[in-house]
């Protein structure tokens, strides 16, 4: 599901230590594991939809408001569509589109 498996790289512009981002990574796999439904890689961002429960809501809520404290090169929208959870991260207008494709594959989002 993602590149995470054998090494972690995290964009310049995040601040988390290696260690940290190991963490969080492996707290966006399991949510992606236990709820993802489907995701897909938009022109302008990336769209992910989860089961709508309050436990995957609880957990989506808190990853996107720790990513923005640490990316701030990013930005989470969260929203209910249909009967599923849906997280759209969007690279801010100082990031290249190449960044948000990076974001996308290493929290192994897009499939």
């Amino acid at each position: 599901m993602s590149n995470l498996d054998s090494a972690v790289s995290l964009p310049i512009a995040c601040n988390l230590d290696v260690s940290s981002g190991v963490e969080r990574m492996e707290r966006w796999r399991r949510l992606g594991r236990d709820a993802q439904v489907d995701s897909e890689r938009l022109p302008d961002a990336v769209r992910v939809r989860y089961h709508d429960s309050p436990a995957v809501e609880a957990e989506v809520v808190g990853l996107a408001a720790a990513e923005r404290d640490c990316c701030p090169f990013l930005q989470f929208e969260i929203g209910r569509r249909d009967v599923h959870l849906e997280l759209l991260i969007r690279a801010t207008a100082d990031a290249e589109d190449a960044e948000l494709d990076h974001i996308a594959d290493l929290f192994g989002l897009v499939r």
